[in-house]
């Protein structure tokens, strides 16, 4: 994806793959938001509304990109992280939280992942993707 991209594509040929997105948040509000917003980027969006069921699918797909937020029932942001690490480790992962403090943030980086304070809108979101997410 470029920095003037607003349609991540994957692969090549006539019918470009869009980029996967897994998106866990548990928030019934913000979730279906978050999925409009990168919908609207041009992701192909898989949403899990808990940590267990992050974990379950990224045990059988593969994803370009993970947002996550950190607190969540049966698991939180940082358990997703660190299993994208162990499965794909070159997958850029962010996580959203609204209660993160200097020992959460640190923990994030530490694990690999990129921290997305809430609020946040729809051109931060996509200028943190852009950054992330390779080029394809």
């Amino acid at each position: 994806m470029t920095s003037g991209s607003t349609s991540p594509e994957a692969g090549s040929g006539d019918a470009p793959q869009r980029l996967r997105c897994l998106l866990a948040e548990d928030d019934d509000l913000l979730g279906p938001v978050l999925r409009s917003m990168l919908e609207a980027l041009g992701y192909e969006v898989h949403a899990v509304a808990c940590g267990r069921a992050a974990l379950d699918v990224l045990e059988r797909k593969d994803f370009d990109v993970v947002v996550t937020d950190y607190r969540m029932p049966l698991g939180n942001g940082v358990d997703v992280l660190r299993a994208v690490r162990r499965r794909s480790p070159d997958c850029p992962v962010i996580v959203i939280s609204g209660y993160a403090d200097e020992g959460v943030e640190a923990e994030i980086r530490d694990a690999g992942g990129r921290l997305l304070h809430k609020p946040f809108g729809a051109t931060e979101l996509r200028t943190v993707l852009t950054e992330l997410v390779p080029a394809r």
